[in-house]
């Protein structure tokens, strides 16, 4: 899991998600 970043792209959403 990766660190939790919520920019708002939905690129960094699936990146903290997977």
């Amino acid at each position: 899991m990766r660190k939790r970043r919520k920019s708002g792209k939905s690129q960094s959403e699936e990146g903290y998600t997977k």
